[in-house]
């Protein structure tokens, strides 16, 4: 039987990595031989444990900061590692998430003649590149696309983009949405646990609450979510933000609201394991990225039915025809027009009316889809 080979580059609590989990988890319970190696540890490491036991395989050297030394050695241990394993198994299908793990874990694995690679691209990091240094890992993708054979994307946006630059003009493409498990998120909260939550947070039954479910990182712009309470708590001083992630702007993040008198409207504990209280109490859901693939927290906050409102650098348009209650927001909208929109929108605690996610955005659908992908490209299992 052969075996399934799944790289990522670390275990904090994101959406690529979810996605990556629940992937292992579903094929290892079918019996097929699963192996998860990843790099820094994380929030969802000890899951990762449970989950895998001795197949989850640590490599320090693969870290997200770049480092040439660090990351050869992290490529030639990569390809080590799969050598052992093709010894043991006789076929190997390697699945690597972006973006340093989808580099290095492809040039590692392409190395090999023969060798089934597939890749997901969960949003290109091109955007934290300055403009005259984005070339770097564009011609790295294209090094990586080369050795590709079924290059998966989670929006329309980052499929055109690679198709433009030609990362991988000789792979397979595929829209592979991150999906969701709507079952889980949309159970209700009983009046038990809405109050210890609120109690938790210091809020009040009546305030308006919005949250947002990200890393505290640039990518994310934890500090614009901050400005954007400000405004709110100007507009309705009733307003409260419930920031869910950990990350290196996390204290940066506190001492701004501290700083603009707003600390009290502030919940931000850093890595929370169950966010659907928090869905659940809320009137609204805010995620302004600077740079997005297609996130499972918007997928989540749709399935508890609450206005979301997001900053659009082109993948929201994957979720216009179907989602309700959905506002994506220009790229450039003000932290005053985010607000505005806000409050134009959530009048009171209201009614939550869940969005019914179209099959492919279910972590069902998206496994079905991922197991032809995986038939495909390896021996029958």
């Amino acid at each position: 039987m052969g075996a399934l080979v799944h790289i990522i580059t670390s275990m904090e609590l994101g959406g690529a990595q979810k996605i990556c989990l629940s992937t292992v988890q579903h094929f290892a319970a079918q019996g097929r031989p699963t192996f998860l190696i990843y790099g820094e540890d994380g929030p969802l490491t000890p899951l990762a444990r449970e989950y895998m036991g001795a197949k989850l395989i640590r490599v320090p050297a693969l870290q997200r900061a770049i480092s040439i030394p660090r990351d050869i050695q992290c490529a030639l241990q990569l390809q080590k590692i799969m050598q052992q394993l093709r010894n043991k198994h006789d076929d190997l299908v390697v699945h690597t998430h972006s973006s340093k793990a989808g580099i290095l874990g492809r040039l590692a694995a392409g190395s090999h003649p023969g060798q089934k690679v597939c890749h997901t691209v969960h949003g290109f990091g091109f955007p934290a590149f300055t403009p005259a240094t984005q070339w770097v890992p564009i011609q790295l993708e294209r090094m990586a696309g080369a050795r590709t054979h079924h290059l998966l994307f989670v929006s329309e946006q980052d499929q055109q983009r690679a198709e433009q630059l030609r990362l991988a003009p000789s792979a397979q493409s595929h829209i592979l949405r991150a999906g969701v498990d709507p079952s889980a998120i949309q159970q209700p909260l009983d009046e038990t646990e809405r109050f210890h939550h609120l109690q938790e947070m210091g809020f009040n039954p009546d305030d308006l609450l919005v949250v947002s479910v990200a890393n505290a990182k640039p990518q994310k712009d934890p500090l614009f979510h901050v400005m954007i309470l400000a405004e709110l708590v100007k507009m309705n001083p009733k307003f409260k933000m419930i920031f869910l992630g950990d990350g290196p702007l996390l204290s940066d993040m506190k001492q701004k609201a501290q700083s603009l008198g707003i600390e009290k409207h502030l919940f931000a504990p850093g890595f929370v394991s169950d966010v659907r209280p928090y869905l659940h109490l809320s009137q609204g859901f805010v995620l302004a990225s600077r740079f997005e693939g297609l996130p499972c927290s918007v997928l989540e906050a749709l399935c508890v039915g609450l206005p979301t409102f997001v900053r659009d650098n082109g993948w929201a348009r994957d979720l216009r025809q179907w989602a309700q209650r959905f506002f994506p927001l220009a790229a450039d909208a003000s932290a005053e027009y985010f607000a505005e929109t806000i409050v134009g929108e959530i009048k009171g605690s209201g009614t939550h009316v869940p969005n019914a996610l179209p099959s492919e955005f279910t972590l069902a659908g998206m496994l079905h889809q991922l197991e032809t992908i995986y038939v495909s490209s390896s021996k029958p299992f």
